[in-house]
Order: structure tokens, then sequence, then C-alpha cells
């Protein structure tokens, strides 16, 4: 009856060793995954910045330091200039 146990014990032993050795195998998939969306996500972010930056009618600033990232969007104040000719229809 002991031997039966310490064979179950032992099948367990090896089926729980299996499942974890397969794990560990998927471990460097999920890594990319996990890569592969902070880059997709960081991108985008970047290609945002730089859309509202070509657009001229706001002023981004972005500052990386020891602290985290610091985003300062603010608005242009349109000149005399360019508020004559939007009131103009042009």
């Amino acid at each position: 009856m002991p031997l039966d146990k310490l064979n179950e014990v032992a099948q367990k032993a090896k089926a729980i060793a299996s499942d974890v050795a397969q794990k560990a195998k998927d471990v460097p998939d999920l890594a990319k995954d996990l890569a592969n969306k902070t880059k997709t996500t960081v991108t985008s972010s970047a290609e945002k910045i730089y859309d509202i930056s070509q657009n001229e009618h706001y002023r981004v600033e972005v500052r990386i330091d020891k602290n985290g990232v610091r985003k300062k969007l603010a608005t242009n104040r349109p000149t005399r200039h360019t508020i004559k000719w939007r009131a103009k229809g042009y």
C-alpha cells in the first residue's frame, strides 16, 4: 500500500514537472509578446506627438529625466495676422 502511494506521488510530481517545463518554454514567447506590445504603444504615442507638433497649432514639450516623463501641451496663441486671415475666410 505505501508503495502505491509513493508511485502515485511520483507520477503527480512528474506531471507537475512536465507542466512547469512546458510553461517555462512559453515564458520567452510571453516576453516577446510584451515587448512587441510595449514597442507598439511607444511608437503610436511618438507618432501622435509628432503629428500634434507638426500642426503648429499646439506646442508640445516632452522631458525625460530621472523622475519620469513630463509632458506639456499648450495651444499657440494666434497672431494678429492669423486672426485677420481666418476672419476673412481664407
